[in-house]
């Protein structure tokens, strides 16, 4: 991590925004069968969809709910994925946010900074995050709003330091991986 960056974001006044918390924010999320239909359908096992506790929503299981935990495994941050949505056919977003609630990375709270390798792998979203978690890479990631949401850096700060290595596994899109350029600039270090 950059020294430039680190000067930054240690003296700006984050502790000025407030976040709405979760009542029960250590409560352990009931999986659905719908969320475990879905993802292994992509390739994750139901394992690693218990683990991570990725579920459904009660009132709409075609919407998948993806619980941020901090590494206290307090939640923080929920993001929503329609399994249904359609580019062009379906009202509404692909995906969202819940409102109001503190952004970090998605899998933090199974991350171990102690590991032999001293990686962690950041992907740019959740179903990524887990196909690198079903290869049994146990340092894995996600950003909560894509490629140009930073808005977690302050929160995950401290984490980030805690690893000899970042390493980017974001999305290839028109000729570039555009988590990396973002992350190239934001902090210092090898490429």
């Amino acid at each position: 991590l950059g020294k430039d960056a680190d000067t930054y974001y240690r003296t700006c006044d984050y502790s000025k925004k407030q976040y709405k918390e979760f009542r029960e924010a250590h409560k352990p999320l009931t999986v659905l069968p719908e969320a475990v239909e879905y993802l292994k359908g992509r390739g994750i096992s139901e394992d690693i969809i218990q683990k991570y506790e990725v579920t459904a929503r009660t009132d709409n299981n075609k919407v998948l709910l993806f619980p941020f935990r901090d590494e206290s495994g307090a939640l923080t941050f929920i993001k929503y994925r329609n399994t249904d949505f359609k580019k062009g056919e379906t009202k509404g977003s692909k995906e969202w946010c819940a409102p109001g609630r503190k952004p970090i990375l998605f899998g933090m709270n199974h991350c171990n900074p102690e590991a032999d390798n001293g990686d962690l792998i950041i992907t740019e979203g959740q179903i990524d995050s887990l196909s690198v978690a079903e290869c049994g890479i146990e340092n894995a990631v996600s950003v909560p709003t894509g490629a140009k949401g930073f808005t977690w850096v302050p929160y995950c700060w401290d984490f980030l330091g805690r690893f000899e290595t970042l390493i980017v596994f974001g999305d290839h899109e028109n000729g570039h991986i555009t988590l990396l350029d973002e992350m190239r600039k934001r902090f210092n270090g090898a490429v």
